[in-house]
């Protein structure tokens, strides 16, 4: 008795199972069309899709990493307008706390400040892994800013400049002496708003780049140099004073 019980059981319980198929296949043909129908049908004659790569750079300036995100997602026309935006200036944070935590900055989507439209920022050690990735298209980038040299070394510098040679580096904070002599020398050959001020190199230092500079960053200075040299950074914006040594401005 109890095995008819089951047995009947299952019968039904096989039904709905059966049904639920046939109506599957009956559906199937049906389904295939609308799979069909589905695809985007963009009209490339209509719209943005006019705009120029030019006219849509304009536009990214003013818009943030999340803005380029986005509109690179809506189409393939936009992709190579948006990398050359996202790769142009990169601002790279430091994202290792101790032990093996990290922290991860998320930029809102609502940010829209002069850094955060002009840098796409990500983390060193993301960046490490994007260089190596087949995203990576090395012409667009122009610069890229480091928070501080914690995780940089100086052979991963030189390889970042044979992979870019174009590209000018700069940092907020150097604390090593290796990556400290490095920069010296690389900001005597390339042009940035960024500029470590130091006596050895503000002799051979170019003119006419001291102009460029907004933003300036004090270590190993003598008051007689600084009091040469600071009139001539005619755009300059901020002052970092690195290491904690005396400041007064000169009269």
């Amino acid at each position: 008795m109890n095995l008819l019980k089951l047995s009947t059981g299952k019968k039904q319980l096989d039904l709905p199972v059966r049904d639920m198929r046939n109506e599957l296949r009956k559906a199937s043909p049906e389904l295939s069309k609308n799979k069909l129908s589905v695809k985007p049908r963009n009209d490339l004659t209509k719209g943005i899709f006019l705009l120029p790569d030019d006219v849509l750079s304009i536009i990214l300036d003013q818009c943030n990493q999340m803005d380029a995100f986005h509109l690179a997602l809506t189409h393939k026309t936009f992709d190579k307008v948006c990398k050359r935006k996202l790769f142009k200036s990169i601002f790279v944070y430091d994202d290792c706390l101790k032990g093996e935590d990290t922290q991860v900055i998320n930029v809102p989507k609502k940010l829209y400040t002069p850094f955060y439209m002009e840098y796409t920022v990500v983390s060193c050690s993301k960046l490490f892994k994007f260089f190596s990735s087949t995203y990576c298209i090395p012409r667009y980038i122009k610069s890229i800013l480091f928070a501080d040299d914690r995780q940089v070394s100086v052979q991963y510098l030189n390889a970042t400049l044979v992979m870019a040679p174009k590209c000018s580096i700069r940092f907020l904070d150097v604390r090593l002496d290796g990556i400290k002599r490095w920069l010296l020398k690389h900001q005597k050959k390339s042009l940035a708003k960024f500029h470590l001020f130091g006596n050895s190199l503000e002799l051979s230092y170019p003119e006419q780049n001291k102009n460029l500079v907004q933003h300036l960053f004090l270590r190993d200075y003598e008051t007689v140099w600084l009091q040469k040299e600071l009139p001539k950074f005619k755009r300059l914006k901020s002052i970092n004073i690195i290491g904690g040594t005396k400041f007064a401005c000169p009269t």
